[in-house]
């Protein structure tokens, strides 16, 4: 397995495992893009203007750089 798949697995593995909660909230998660060090997730339903967006997305990038043990940005992709 090469890093940019063993990185995709960590990351869609730690997204999969927070979705319940964000679900149960009235929102959703999915993940968009990995470039570099930026993952890029597309926020939904209730999460879209929740004020507790950012937190959220701060716990799922310490969640996968303790995986990963490196450093990266988890940030909101563009609404279409």
């Amino acid at each position: 397995m090469d890093d940019n798949s063993e990185q995709r697995a960590v990351v869609e593995q730690v997204i999969q495992d927070a979705r319940p909660g964000i679900q149960r909230d009235g929102g959703d998660i999915e993940l968009v893009s990995i470039a570099n060090d930026i993952v890029r997730v597309r926020l939904s339903g209730a999460c879209t203007h929740c004020s507790l967006a950012g937190q959220t997305l701060g716990n799922l990038r310490r969640q996968i750089v303790a995986k990963l043990a490196r450093p990266l940005r988890v940030l909101p992709a563009p609404i279409d």
